[in-house]
């Protein structure tokens, strides 16, 4: 009876196969640097992966956020620093044309330079950037202040009589990071105006009861009111959904008690009615039949308003230099100037604090990408020179199981018989 070694060879073969699977693993190793190719291999390594490639690609989005954000913010500051050079010029011809000694026909001569000043800052605050205006909010297609010229005879030229801006009170929210957005300033109704504005009704209310349900939005927020709400009530409210203004009860000369509607930095006021509701028409802050997408333009004319924009100030001065009103000159339009540079300024402070606080969280962001970058890499990249042993080692110990299963599964005279 002939004894079989097929034990022996099938032992021995499996063992060669385990070893080369060993050797080819190692070498795969080395040859794409990575611990592993498939999820199979280490499904815990796997989901750490995933999550350090999500993470990785989210600071990614928000740093390139935090780049587009710095490109807006360093074209509005040098805009608006423009602006602020040729308020301060106007500034500069306005305290001349009050304090020199200077002829009615020399006021006249600096009124042409004001206007140059005013129609180069109507340029400046319609600018544009890549795709839309710079300074018109959210209303990016739309030129923010619409320009109206009449012909003055005693100049012989024309002249900018009004100027209106047609953007909206929106600013432009990016994100920055997991729980925090950066707000950029594009309002051109609060970077262009020179006062904080004060509207007050001459709609007496002191027994005023609102009938109905009724929305109303200020500056952007909505907020309802009640039936049966009165005066008290409806200022209550307001103070306590619009952080951009202050509401409060005017007493008239009359006699009678009104809403008054103040603005706690300077920017034009935006008022509106709602869902087909006229509160505000009612209370005398609106003209019948106002768009309601014209936020600006929807004011009555019976309200008592003391504001205006930059180019309004500039406007009354210039107009004071024509007509010879040196008292006017030196005292309520040169105050405007100076409240107009003072507005300037504020914008420019928001912009580099703005600025400063992108600068750091960037430097933020890139430290932690760079901590998940490397938490990724100890997960995923393979240790070349342990790789290169394991290599070897499964390499060395094939070839002795070759060597060694060559001798002893030599062919005998046995194995043909």
């Amino acid at each position: 009876m002939r004894i079989s070694n097929l034990h022996v060879k099938q032992s021995n073969v499996y063992n060669l196969m385990q070893n080369n699977q060993h050797a080819l693993k190692a070498q795969k190793k080395l040859i794409t640097s990575k611990t592993f190719n498939q999820a199979s291999e280490a499904p815990l390594k796997t989901i750490t992966s995933l999550y350090t490639r999500i993470r990785i690609n989210q600071l990614d989005r928000y740093q390139t956020n935090i780049q587009e954000a710095r490109s807006q913010l360093r074209i509005a500051h040098d805009k608006v620093d423009t602006a602020n050079n040729i308020v301060r010029r106007v500034r500069e011809l306005a305290v001349q044309a009050a304090n020199g000694p200077l002829h009615a026909e020399d006021r006249k001569i600096i009124a042409i330079e004001v206007e140059e000043m005013l129609q180069e800052l109507i340029a400046i605050a319609n600018s544009e950037y890549e795709d839309g205006y710079i300074f018109a909010g959210s209303k990016r297609n739309t030129k923010p202040f619409q320009v109206f010229n009449s012909f003055q005879n005693e100049l012989g030229k024309t002249l900018v009589t009004k100027v209106l801006y047609q953007g909206d009170h929106l600013t432009k929210n990016i994100r920055i990071g997991d729980n925090d957005e950066a707000e950029i300033l594009t309002n051109g109704g609060e970077i262009f105006w020179a006062d904080r504005p004060t509207i007050i009704s001459r709609t007496d209310s002191r027994n005023f009861i609102n009938p109905t349900p009724a929305t109303i939005r200020i500056d952007g927020f909505a907020l309802e009111l009640d039936a049966g709400d009165n005066l008290d009530v409806i200022i209550e409210k307001i103070n306590a959904a619009v952080p951009t203004v202050t509401a409060f009860a005017q007493e008239l000369p009359g006699g009678e008690r009104t809403l008054a509607i103040e603005a706690n930095f300077p920017h034009q006021v935006a008022l509106e009615d709602l869902a087909g509701t006229t509160l505000l028409r009612t209370l005398g802050f609106l003209k019948s039949g106002a768009p309601g997408d014209v936020p600006y333009e929807n004011l009555s004319a019976n309200v008592i308003r003391d504001d205006g924009s930059i180019m309004d100030r500039i406007i009354l001065l210039r107009n004071a230099l024509i007509d010879n009103r040196i008292r006017d000159v030196g005292g309520i339009h040169l105050g405007g100037i100076s409240r107009s540079l003072e507005s300037l300024v504020k914008s420019q402070a928001k912009f580099s604090a703005l600025t400063t606080r992108l600068d750091q969280t960037d430097h933020d962001l890139s430290i932690e990408k760079q901590a998940v970058i490397e938490r990724r890499s100890a997960v995923e990249d393979t240790d070349i020179a342990e790789a290169s042993i394991e290599f070897n080692e499964f390499d060395y110990l094939h070839k002795i199981s070759l060597q060694t299963a060559s001798r002893l599964l030599a062919p005998t005279l046995l194995d043909f018989l």
